[in-house]
């Protein structure tokens, strides 16, 4: 992966995490959890050393955000929601699953 998409990745993770935790917590937990990650060493070194633990993570964060869809829709009672989040989750973990196979070396 290079260099530049690694940032873009890294600040999209950055922002999914921020609104994920805004929409599960309140707003300071959402800043809290938004610097941690901003400031956390281990990231930085996976986002510019080309490894794809950036584009997991944000899938993983994806998919959290669509099942936090799919349970607060059924807590409504509203089934049309479910089914576009279930239409975005699949594709995530066959995107996901695809890629880890792919890379996969025998013996």
């Amino acid at each position: 992966m290079a260099f530049g998409l690694g940032i873009v990745l890294f600040f999209a993770l950055l922002v999914t995490t921020f609104f994920l935790a805004r929409r599960l917590f309140d707003k300071p937990t959402a800043w809290l959890s938004a610097a941690l990650l901003f400031g956390a060493d281990i990231m930085w070194r996976f986002t510019v050393s080309g490894i794809s633990t950036t584009l997991v993570l944000l899938i993983f964060v994806g998919v959290v955000w669509c099942l936090v869809l799919i349970e607060e829709t059924v807590r409504e009672g509203n089934r049309g929601l479910i089914s576009l989040a279930v239409l975005v989750i699949v594709p995530m973990f066959n995107f996901a699953g695809h890629r880890f196979v792919t890379f996969a070396r025998p013996g």
